[in-house]
């Protein structure tokens, strides 16, 4: 998805953003999800490949857990943010995997 049709998406249904030089911010005032896109790739290293690993699990433990009481109406509302969150986390750990393997 390029940048402009995820912004008129998260437009569509509620989201408000705001740019800086070093991220974009995504909030919904239907939920509590505030998504920071950075501007460049968070993921550098083995280390922080980790890290994200580590925090995809969380987010999915989240959704999980707020599934289970969300009411059905407000569910694709609520979830979208941590989708989106998902998915931006998960195409940076692919990015990373594909790059060539630095010269040692």
């Amino acid at each position: 998805m390029k940048r402009n049709d995820l912004v008129r998406h998260l437009e569509q249904h509620g989201c408000q953003f705001r740019a800086t030089e070093r991220s974009t911010t995504f909030s919904s005032e239907r939920s509590a999800v505030i998504s920071k896109s950075p501007t460049r790739s968070l993921i550098a290293n083995d280390r922080e490949l980790v890290l994200a690993r580590e925090r995809v699990a969380r987010l999915e433990r989240l959704l999980e857990d707020l599934r289970k009481s969300a009411l059905p109406e407000e569910w694709p509302a609520l979830s979208s943010g941590y989708r989106l969150e998902i998915e931006r986390m998960q195409e940076e750990m692919l990015d990373y995997l594909v790059q060539a393997v630095p010269k040692k």
